[in-house]
């Protein structure tokens, strides 16, 4: 009789166990390379919102965090939406409606996208100084270079042995060189 209320009550708290497993936030790699580069400046522009996965419930807020030898150089703050049809979907979008972001130098650096004081993701990148072989147009352009200029890059969370891996194929015809 009492294994029956025992029973009883581990299927009645099932569902909430169930439910307390959500996956963790997450913006895609791939959705963050699609933010604009300026090389002419060596910066960044939100020209719209980047969706993010499974976000928090209501607007949180959030910032991307530009980071160069650990140390922060850029805190840009930025807000995460959900998409009210289905709570798997959000939109990570910028907080004062300021696009633009950026003037980095040369030098190995970290883009993160930070929620609750968490890096939910980052990757990181590198920008060098190209001068323009051109002498009648002498240009100096930031050029942006990291794990997509590869023929592939591979992504996968580093915890879970057993996760799946994914193969990742970017190109931006903005950044191919002339």
């Amino acid at each position: 009789m009492n294994c029956r209320y025992l029973i009883a009550a581990a299927l009645a708290s099932l569902p909430a166990a169930l439910v307390a497993q959500t996956p963790p936030t997450y913006v895609a790699m791939d959705a963050l390379l699609n933010m604009r580069f300026f090389p002419q400046q060596g910066s960044f522009m939100m020209a719209e919102s980047v969706p993010v996965l499974f976000p928090p419930p209501g607007e949180t807020p959030a910032s991307i965090v530009i980071k160069k030898g650990g140390s922060t150089v850029l805190t840009t703050k930025t807000a995460v939406e959900p998409w009210p049809p289905h709570n798997a979907f959000g939109n990570l979008k910028a907080a004062d409606g300021l696009m633009g972001f950026g003037k980095l130098g040369a030098g190995d650096y970290t883009f993160n996208v930070e929620l609750q004081g968490k890096t939910i993701s980052s990757y990181p990148f590198t920008i060098s100084v190209e001068k323009s072989a051109d002498p009648f147009d002498p240009k100096t352009e930031m050029v942006r270079s990291g794990p997509w200029s590869k023929a592939a890059f591979l992504i996968g969370p580093v915890n879970d042995a057993y996760a799946d891996i994914r193969v990742d194929i970017w190109l931006s015809t903005r950044e191919l060189p002339g």
